[in-house]
């Protein structure tokens, strides 16, 4: 059917089963993963539908289509609802929102997918954090708590979580690229414009969901994450407009440094910016510190705010597969 890793419908089935999360939706059948991945690689790839490698299969029918149909499950047709994915940086979410976009509209369901790193401060709000905090290197570039328009994502999610459908709404963008690189908020122009009524937002973040610690209990990890710390307490917020939540885990949160590392090095490869190896460890150490804080607690007792919400836990491999 789509390639000679899958050339009929019985080994796409057992691929199925033999997904680690293929349980998680236990009430969808087989048939029912196939149908509709098959209409997935026609959308995406009409013109490599005879190719696509086994990772790529893989991904479409033990990652794409178990999540998607656990959302399904949240999803209620009196009100939006909102779906935080919280996973480290590089280990495929955008890519899974982008995806699970492509089939929530194949089901004829409005999907929008944002990303937290699209609420960072504009680039004179980074300097000025960086300024005042001068002493705390992780709070000398974007990225950590602090760094976030904690207002402007509140307005954005309550208003497409509410929307009528009757107006266009804006969903801000951030450019990595601008300033040498510091990056900078878009103009409103550029922005995302949402129209008709949204059935699920898809807000995905590498530290969505982490709950803050007394001070006295990170101290100890890295003193910088003391004043991170205490601006994560105002995340909250954030995390309590979250109906759902799903958790992709890793052994070790290393890879991110490889994954990270790939990404810069494809970008060269198609003739765009690309950070080196030495940039890339640099640039990804000023997140460790709060990995090796938080992440504990979230794979451990789940997300801030999300107790009794429903939680999909998915445990990924380097491959960035489920495992």
């Amino acid at each position: 059917m789509l390639s000679s890793f899958a050339k009929c419908e019985a080994d796409i089935i057992k691929l199925i089963k033999g997904g680690s999360l293929y349980k998680s939706t236990k009430e969808r059948s087989p048939e029912e993963y196939v149908k509709l991945g098959k209409k997935l690689v026609e959308s995406s790839h009409p013109s490599q539908s005879e190719s696509l490698s086994p990772h790529e299969l893989s991904t479409i029918y033990t990652l794409y289509l178990p999540v998607l149909f656990w959302a399904l499950d949240q999803v209620s047709a009196d009100s939006c609802r909102v779906i935080g994915i919280n996973a480290p940086q590089g280990s495929g979410k955008t890519t899974l929102t982008r995806n699970l976009v492509k089939l929530f509209e194949l089901l004829q369901l409005k999907a929008v997918a944002i990303s937290f790193d699209d609420f960072y401060l504009t680039g004179e709000e980074l300097d000025r954090v960086a300024k005042n905090h001068r002493e705390n290197e992780l709070l000398q570039a974007r990225g950590n708590a602090g760094t976030h328009d904690l207002n402007l994502a509140i307005d954005t999610l309550i208003a497409l979580k509410h929307s009528n459908g009757r107006r266009i709404l804006k969903v801000p963008r951030f450019d990595k690229s601008l300033r040498d690189g510091k990056g900078d908020r878009m103009n409103e122009s550029d922005w995302m414009a949402i129209e008709g009524k949204v059935d699920v937002i898809l807000m995905e973040g590498w530290m969505l969901g982490f709950s803050p610690f007394e001070n006295s209990a990170v101290q100890c990890h890295n003193p910088s994450i003391e004043e991170v710390n205490f601006y994560l307490k105002e995340y909250i917020v954030i995390d309590e407009i979250i109906d759902a939540w799903i958790v992709m885990k890793v052994d070790e949160i290393a890879w991110v440094y490889e994954w990270r590392d790939e990404a810069e090095k494809k970008m060269i490869e198609n003739g765009f910016c690309g950070m080196s190896e030495e940039k890339v460890r640099d640039f990804v150490g000023l997140f460790m510190p709060a990995y090796k804080v938080y992440l504990e607690s979230l794979y451990k007792f789940g997300p801030n705010g999300a107790k009794e919400k429903p939680l999909l836990s998915i445990n990924i491999g380097k491959s960035r597969l489920p495992i």
